[in-house]
């Protein structure tokens, strides 16, 4: 008997302005509207069918587990963001844009 293993995963892009720090270097761009973080972010949730054996079931449990995942992934975005930008000596700014791949 073959066990197949459902996950919903799904990521996302948050793009964040940024800031210099306290102190900006001399040369330093210090309008945010050009200055941009990147970051990704997967989430995976394992769904719960209430019949393993009914494809609708399946499809109905990978649906519902889709939110979450999606949260999850921002969640994981916006901590690596924050962790580039420490690293970086920038402060965090407001949330631009989010992106979901496709495909």
């Amino acid at each position: 008997m073959t066990h197949k293993h459902l996950m919903a995963v799904t990521g996302a892009l948050l793009a964040l302005a940024v800031t210099a720090g306290p102190a900006p270097a001399q040369g330093v761009v210090t309008d945010t509207s050009q200055r941009t973080l990147s970051a990704g972010g997967v989430g995976s949730v394992k769904p719960e069918p209430d019949d393993r054996r009914s494809n609708r079931s399946i499809a109905e449990a990978v649906e519902a587990a889709q939110g979450p995942a999606l949260d999850a992934a921002v969640a994981a975005a916006q901590v690596r963001a924050q962790r580039l930008a420490t690293a970086a000596g920038l402060t965090l700014g407001q949330l631009i844009s989010v992106q979901e791949p496709s495909g």
